[in-house]
């Protein structure tokens, strides 16, 4: 069921420790703190009105007051990091939402951004937690997708303001989805097999900006 991609020893609080990077088998990348910008992280939304803001070692992320406005870290493909398809690999964030009505937010992979609209058009291909609120507060859905067709999985976790830890988990064919270090959801069907890049997202859908707080992003990958 594919190879493990790091050594259990090199966790600490869920997060693999910088020793990682000495081991030849295994991609890392981390952002954590955010205390300045890298060039390849898109710290703003597609527009004008959206904005960034550093909070004391976490990232808020804010959209603007018009529906269809994106609030992102993002890591898009089409413009910056590539991460290979068919790979063993754990995304894991630590987010915070602050809104839970007519907000829609996305956490983890995919091979473009959901483009801003009210609903945002979703990308072809993905693997990524999906909460879709409405005038009431939505569940978190595990969600994989390969050329449009999707797996959608309800996790029962009802969307609030609290820190919480998402991580995912890829294993040869099978992807398991936790939050706060419980198992949600398993899924092995619709798994893309192109190149995908890594996003944090919240779109509004209403005439209100909406905003996430992000303690630190992980993405590990076996070479």
């Amino acid at each position: 069921m594919g190879r493990q991609i790091f050594d259990p020893s090199q966790l600490v609080n869920e997060v693999v420790q910088a020793k990682a990077l000495r081991f030849p088998g295994i991609e890392y990348f981390l952002y954590d703190d955010f205390l300045r910008p890298h060039t390849t992280v898109l710290w703003d939304s597609v527009g004008t009105i959206s904005r960034v803001a550093l909070r004391g070692g976490a990232f808020r992320t804010l959209s603007g007051a018009v529906a269809g406005n994106q609030g992102l870290i993002d890591l898009d493909p089409a413009s910056a990091l590539w991460f290979t398809a068919n790979r063993d690999f754990i995304f894991q964030v630590r987010v915070r939402s602050n809104q839970t009505l007519q907000n829609r937010i996305f956490l983890g992979l995919y091979s473009a951004r959901p483009t801003g609209a009210a609903p945002p058009v979703e990308p072809s291909d993905a693997i990524y937690f999906r909460r879709a609120d409405a005038a009431a507060v939505a569940n978190w859905y595990a969600v994989t997708r390969a050329g449009a067709a999707e797996t959608a999985v309800d996790t029962t976790i009802v969307g609030d303001t609290s820190w919480h830890i998402y991580r995912i988990r890829r294993t040869g064919n099978v992807v398991e989805f936790y939050i706060d270090g419980v198992r949600r959801a398993t899924i092995t069907t619709n798994l893309p097999a192109v190149d995908v890049g890594l996003g944090i997202e919240t779109v509004t859908q209403e005439a209100v900006a909406k905003s996430l707080d992000i303690d630190y992003l992980v993405f590990i990958q076996e070479r």
